[in-house]
């Protein structure tokens, strides 16, 4: 039991004390009205509630700390900034140092807006920020689908019983508003704080509850600079990616070349790392998926985050992409790690066409700067291989192989309308009839025949406990799919066809 806990039992109890005490006492000056006693009791029990009764004035939090570490005032404070999804990793790295620590620890959540130096020394905004009270607690994604109660202010002091001027506090802060975090130190001296930092910057690489799992970058303002790893940016945030629906293995229908060429460039190379380091082979690759839109660049995506197991897989998009060297920066802290870069050619076009070459250059740099034992592979996804700049689809140091989308041959769409079909009547269906009625269209457009298809189905069979599925129906789904549609948007809903 703390001592707080401690001072509040003794409290409730002398108060309970004093109730008894004052309807006794004024009982006895009822029985004894003339004597001197009777003022003197009642006197002792004015007293007593005065004392007792009356709450004592509030703890402050310098007062706190100094009564703990008594020189803390003559300790150096440091401090370190760290990006908002931080805060977590922070948080777990301090408990693991204290875990480790042979001194004796105490811990204090309470908030108070002022930094460390002032908090020590008693200069606060107002009074009521010195007062020590307890810190409000929100939560935290630390897994997809899981969530953390933590204090957005904490500090925990060290007490070096062999060595008092080895004392140190700790106190990490969270600010939601600017989705930033804070460490600040107090220690004796620099080489302390580097010993400090380093044991908690371990931890939290080590431990990081984004470590070999699915993440999304995504950024709602950037207006401050980032210094790699330790981002200082205002709205920069992490999200947790669910795969908790996986992509089988048996359900990913596409060439059998592609999936061969997937296997030894993502999945061998990841499961067979610590061999090919031992061989010398270099464990970073680069791929470039290309493609009309639909024809399975983002579900192959899909499917190899899905199934990759023991990597870091970091997904890019919109204005993340312009934050190049800080996803790559991460890659390489949460190695062995997947990035993959979605329509690259929206920032990283064609020098021809791009006004800003810094974020190319960048690109480049990122791409050409891996140590040969850096286990991170990119995978770059674009619709217009033709605006994507020439230094990366050309260079094969930067991009190890190009892999084209194309769209689906005759057996491919077979496999593709089977699986769809899955559970339907088709008795009735001619599946090569079907197929080659659907050359030239992509995977998204059959998916959506056929589930515009089944609606049909199910609407004039209205009743029945299965979906028949029969080429008259196709043809009228196909039908609706394709009206007003032209040469010009033929590629926007995926299907080329002389019917057009």
């Amino acid at each position: 039991m703390d001592k707080k806990k401690k001072k509040k039992l003794v409290l409730d109890f002398l108060k309970v004390i004093c109730l008894l005490y004052i309807p006794i006492s004024i009982a006895i000056g009822i029985v004894f009205p003339h004597t001197l006693y009777y003022l003197i009791v009642i006197f002792i029990a004015d007293m007593l509630y005065l004392a007792i009764w009356i709450d004592p004035p509030p703890e402050r939090i310098n007062e706190t700390l100094k009564n703990i570490i008594p020189n803390i005032e003559k300790l150096n404070i440091f401090t370190l900034n760290y990006p908002g999804y931080r805060f977590v990793d922070i948080y777990n790295a301090v408990n693991l140092y204290l875990n480790e620590s042979q001194q004796t620890i105490e811990r204090i959540d309470s908030y108070h807006s002022a930094d460390l130096s002032a908090a020590i020394k008693g200069k606060f905004y107002n009074d009521k920020d010195g007062i020590t009270n307890k810190s409000e607690s929100i939560h935290f994604d630390i897994a997809p689908n899981k969530q953390a109660i933590i204090p957005i202010d904490i500090f925990w002091t060290f007490l070096d019983l062999n060595e008092k001027t080895n004392n140190r506090l700790i106190r990490i802060r969270y600010f939601q508003n600017l989705s930033t975090a804070k460490v600040e130190i107090a220690c004796k001296d620099n080489v302390t704080f580097e010993i400090l930092k380093s044991k908690i910057e371990l931890h939290f690489l080590e431990k990081s509850i984004f470590k070999n799992q699915t993440i999304l970058m995504n950024y709602r303002n950037d207006n401050l600079e980032d210094d790699g790893y330790e981002l200082i940016s205002e709205k920069s945030n992490f999200s947790f990616l669910n795969t908790e629906k996986k992509i089988k293995d048996s359900e990913i229908i596409i060439d059998e070349k592609i999936k061969k060429i997937l296997k030894t460039n993502i999945f061998d190379l990841f499961s067979d790392r610590e061999l090919f380091e031992k061989k010398g082979i270099n464990l970073n690759r680069g791929l470039l998926f290309y493609g009309q839109p639909g024809t399975g660049k983002t579900y192959t995506s899909r499917y190899i985050l899905d199934n990759l197991e023991n990597v870091t897989k970091i997904v890019v998009s919109g204005k993340a992409l312009t934050k190049i060297e800080h996803v790559f920066n991460i890659a390489r802290k949460l190695q062995p790690s997947l990035v993959i870069i979605e329509d690259v050619d929206l920032v990283f076009s064609d020098r021809s066409i791009n006004q800003d070459g810094s974020m190319l250059a960048e690109l480049f740099d990122q791409l050409d700067g891996f140590k040969k034992n850096d286990s991170v592979v990119s995978i770059l996804t674009t619709n217009s291989i033709e605006r994507v700049e020439k230094g990366i689809k050309n260079r094969p140091g930067r991009i190890s192989q190009c892999i084209h989308f194309d769209l689906p041959n005759s057996e491919l769409r077979k496999k593709y309308i089977n699986s769809y079909l899955s559970g339907c009547e088709t008795k009735e269906l001619n599946l090569h009839q079907l197929s080659e009625k659907l050359a030239g269209a992509t995977q998204s457009f059959i998916k959506e025949l056929i589930q515009r298809a089944k609606q049909y189905s199910i609407q004039k069979n209205i009743g029945s406990n299965q979906i028949s599925m029969t080429n008259a129906i196709f043809e009228e789904a196909l039908d609706e799919m394709v009206s007003y549609s032209n040469h010009h948007t033929e590629n926007i809903i995926g299907y080329r066809n002389e019917i057009l």
